[in-house]
């Protein structure tokens, strides 16, 4: 099966998956994404996040249109109140209008103050140079926020993604960069640790949760789509 779910920002189109615990108190984890972006909308344009603002924040993909619309990786330490962020960007930008893997692994055995946010980035594949735009040592963990888990959508009513997406995916270690490249290649040839991974099933529904885990959506949108990535999408 190759398919995806076509978003409209303009329509303010976004999957929520509600509040999913899944990754509370994780000292490592990777987030996945396809993505066939149709174009830039606002500032700071969410692919997934448990981010809804404040101290309600947990961890993030982001198009970060400041900078050149690389995608920026984020996660808030378990004191929601003192802003312990790891945020990491890659240096390859999103390029509209084609399909694009990326994937950030993030471990805090990898934190090292003022140097070392713990994010590694990965492109199509590849790895990718990291930018580490903010490093914090007391960012041990991931925050247990109750903010909900959002597919397109930075935070509540900001940040729509706009284009299509396809096969996000939640692992509660950092995958290796040999492991990434598998899951380039075949998306659901690594399930070791995988606690939530979304896509569209036989039936067209949008955004299910296909990992086993029934971490299906609270409330979906968009529309099911024929154009997927060049490679092959369990159902």
């Amino acid at each position: 099966m190759t398919a995806s779910w076509d978003l409209e920002a303009s329509s303010s189109q976004a999957i929520n998956y509600g509040d999913l615990t899944i990754l509370d108190g994780a000292t490592e984890f990777t987030m996945v994404a396809w993505i066939n972006a149709e174009s830039s909308v606002g500032t700071d344009v969410g692919v997934i996040g448990k981010w809804a603002g404040g101290t309600e924040v947990a961890y993030l993909m982001q198009i970060d249109t400041d900078v050149a619309d690389v995608i920026k990786f984020a996660m808030q330490g378990p004191d929601t109140t003192a802003n312990d962020f790891n945020i990491g960007s890659t240096t390859t930008s999103v390029s509209t209008g084609t399909w694009m893997h990326f994937v950030g692994t993030w471990d805090f055995s990898r934190v090292s103050a003022g140097t070392d946010s713990g994010w590694r980035a990965f492109v199509d594949g590849v790895t990718d140079t990291v930018t580490h735009n903010a490093v914090d040592t007391d960012g041990t963990s991931v925050a247990n926020s109750t903010a909900p888990l959002y597919v397109g959508l930075q935070e509540a009513n900001s940040g729509y993604y706009d284009g299509k997406i396809a096969y996000c995916a939640l692992y509660d270690r950092a995958l290796t960069a040999s492991e990434v490249a598998e899951i380039y290649v075949n998306p659901n040839s690594i399930v070791n640790g995988r606690v939530w991974a979304t896509n569209l099933n036989n039936s067209g529904n949008i955004g299910v949760d296909i990992s086993g885990n029934g971490n299906d959506p609270t409330a979906t949108a968009g529309a099911a789509s024929t154009d997927g990535p060049p490679v092959f999408f369990p159902e």
